[in-house]
């Protein structure tokens, strides 16, 4: 497996410093984001129902222009799976971000991150950071899961991976033939939710190229509905 030359994997920290260095690493990321949380202002998410999803929707939308998504949030809602969930996050009474997550079949013990992001008037103040880090939060209070990953493009998504180099622990290049990879600039960050050592994902197939189609898909639904949502 090819790692990315953007990072060094927390694995590999480990093996030069120990186990330690990772937990203490762990405790200064958390450590700065209760900080955070202290301050004037109260960040907080609130998952999206049926009432709410039209401005999730519109949310996404905005930061994710080129791949608006009703489907992926709408099939959310009332869904049984403790791994499937959307978030408006509101910076006091004000929707500043959407974040998610879900699962993949090849593998039960991750659960990822979906269409997290900040809108472009509440970037550069540090509430990315703040959203990941409540994110990972939520995923590890459910108890089911080993890893948070997610997968982004070092060409379209450049400006994120400072931010996530800094919090997740393993990076590597997604290469599956059978799947999209933008243009070969895929990359797969994870986060181990336990004390255990992040386990690569190792080019399994993840399904990038059917959410793409259920954007798609998403479109059509809108419009024999009268883009009413």
């Amino acid at each position: 497996q090819v790692q990315s030359e953007l990072t060094r994997s927390w694995s590999r920290l480990g093996q030069s410093f120990g186990e330690e260095f990772l937990s203490n690493k762990r405790a200064n990321i958390f450590n700065d984001y209760n900080e955070i949380n202290r301050g004037a202002t109260i960040m907080h998410f609130i998952e999206v129902t049926q009432q709410n999803l039209k401005l999730a929707y519109t949310i996404q939308k905005e930061i994710f222009s080129d791949s608006p998504d009703i489907l992926h949030i709408k099939n959310s809602i009332d869904n049984n799976d403790p791994g499937y969930a959307y978030w408006i996050v509101y910076e006091n009474e004000t929707a500043i971000g959407i974040s998610g997550i879900y699962t993949v079949e090849a593998d039960r013990d991750s659960v990822w991150l979906s269409w997290y992001g900040v809108l472009p008037k509440w970037r550069s103040k540090g509430f990315g950071r703040k959203i990941l880090l409540e994110s990972i939060e939520r995923a590890t209070s459910l108890k089911q899961f080993k890893y948070l990953r997610l997968y982004t493009s070092e060409k379209y998504n450049a400006s994120a991976l400072e931010l996530f180099d800094s919090v997740m622990g393993l990076c590597e290049r997604y290469e599956n033939p059978d799947d999209e990879t933008f243009e070969r600039t895929a990359l797969v960050y994870s986060y181990s939710l336990t004390e255990e050592k992040v386990t690569p994902w190792n080019n399994r197939y993840m399904g990038i190229r059917e959410l793409e189609e259920l954007c798609e898909a998403g479109e059509l639904y809108l419009k024999e509905h009268g883009y009413e949502i």
